[in-house]
């Protein structure tokens, strides 16, 4: 068994000086003399015997794991009776004390330099190839430096206009298709103002006539026929928290409707949206900047005797719920694209939103503040543009919603006619009617 082994052991070193003759042959460097070593190579020996010692320690885990295995494998090996004699027999394990044979010294070594010299290259390679890459951009450049002069472009400046993407923008938005989307949604916004207003200012004067307090109705507010003197608590708390208390309950409504019909495909549920936005802007609206500047529901706060400090936490929590029921409502709005569209995806979203919410409520709060001149109350202004501060972050969150699909039932983009009509005769009447006032 020795002398195989020896023979086995005689045989590798022989193959391995084979290999290497037969590489330094390719290499031509078998009779090149060698060189001395540089400060470089001095800490090979090192990592010659670093490197030995890490493979020796791996190889003698790695077989103390085979031969423990097997131990184990042995030790719980079939036992039984053979069928003729009845005599009980066991498979006796083999001597595993002599490990298997091992990797010589010299082929180990032969690996380990292989490996340092392939690493050694690509490094060299990677380096070159960077210096390659920079090389290129700058004779790049110089090319285009020597195009440029030849071009008598050299020391031209080239102007771009910076309003091009806004015209662009601009010029896609206001196509046809999105003009008749915002020209249908500003008539609804403007009925549905309409509707909230006049339930407003009839929900003040019916409760101010239960207190036997006269008023007249006018289109910017309700004139009440007291004096000052003669407000007592009560009627201050009923008359200015009727109103909210009303469109809380038509807000909860409206809303409950249009998440009922969140899919169909009716332009009625566009209305009864805007109804829902109008009517909660004016209970939180109120609140919030009522309890800011002693008007409006301020007033029930301030016969409510709140100090400063608590008003201002009725100010911020309806300043924050109405940031959150935006953010909330962001995703639902979007469904009102079924109107007009069979899918809303994102690269025609944008022009959508702004065309279906964004500019209806700029344009008819515009038309609102001309119908109302010049007697329009720079508190009824504040709180009307606070349902600015409830677009916005349903605005924020409509990139984040996922692309809607609808059906596949064609559509077509046209102008609700009947609805404009009515919008502008009652713009009409709400001026001529109540420019004169209503008495009750």
């Amino acid at each position: 068994m020795n002398a195989g082994t020896d023979h086995l052991k005689r045989n590798s070193r022989i193959y391995v000086i084979y290999r290497k003759i037969r590489f330094l042959l390719k290499q031509g460097s078998l009779f090149r003399k060698k060189q001395n070593r540089t400060r470089k190579h001095a800490k090979m020996p090192f990592l010659v015997k670093y490197l030995k010692f890490v493979f020796s320690t791996k190889a003698k885990r790695h077989f103390k794991g085979i031969r423990e295995a097997e131990r184990i494998r042995l030790a719980s090996g079939p036992k039984g009776y053979e069928s003729l004699t009845g005599i009980p027999f066991f498979i006796a394990p083999p001597d595993l004390s002599f490990p298997p044979a091992r990797i010589p010294f010299t082929l180990r070594i032969y690996r380990m330099y292989r490996i340092l010299r392939y690493l050694l290259i690509r490094k060299r390679t990677e380096r070159r190839k960077k210096q390659s890459e920079k090389h290129q951009a700058k004779k790049e450049q110089i090319r285009r430096i020597c195009y440029h002069a030849r071009k008598g472009t050299l020391f031209r400046v080239k102007i771009s206009n910076p309003f091009t993407p806004f015209l662009e923008y601009l010029k896609e938005q206001f196509r046809k298709s999105n003009l008749l989307i915002l020209l249908n949604s500003t008539t609804l916004f403007l009925l549905s103002y309409f509707f909230v207003f006049t339930i407003r200012l009839f929900t003040k004067a019916i409760a101010a006539k239960t207190l036997d307090i006269s008023t007249i109705i006018y289109y910017k507010d309700v004139d009440f026929l007291i004096r000052s003197s003669q407000w007592t608590v009560d009627a201050v708390k009923v008359v200015y928290s009727s109103a909210p208390f009303i469109f809380l309950i038509i807000s909860i409504i409206s809303l409950i409707i249009y998440k009922t019909f969140l899919e169909e495909k009716w332009m009625s549920r566009l209305f009864v949206f805007w109804i829902f936005a109008h009517s909660f802007i004016q209970v939180f609206g109120d609140v919030m900047i009522g309890s800011m500047v002693n008007q409006g529901f301020g007033y029930v706060l301030m016969y409510l005797f709140l100090d400063d400090t608590e008003k201002l936490f009725v100010s911020l929590g309806s300043f924050v719920f109405i940031l959150v029921t935006g953010f909330v409502m962001g995703k639902n709005m979007l469904y009102t694209g079924n109107i007009y569209y069979n899918f809303l995806l994102r690269k025609n979203r944008g022009y959508f939103v702004a065309s279906q919410y964004f500019l209806p409520f700029i344009l008819g709060s515009c038309i609102i503040f001309l119908l109302k001149e010049p007697k329009i109350l720079p508190f009824e202004i504040a709180v009307d543009s606070s349902l600015l501060l409830f677009l916005i972050p349903a605005f924020l969150r409509m990139p984040f919603v996922n692309d809607l699909y609808f059906d596949e039932n064609p559509r077509k983009i046209k102008a609700a006619v009947i609805p404009l009509i009515t919008a502008a005769l009652i713009a009409i009447l709400f001026r001529v009617i109540l420019g004169q006032g209503i008495r009750m």
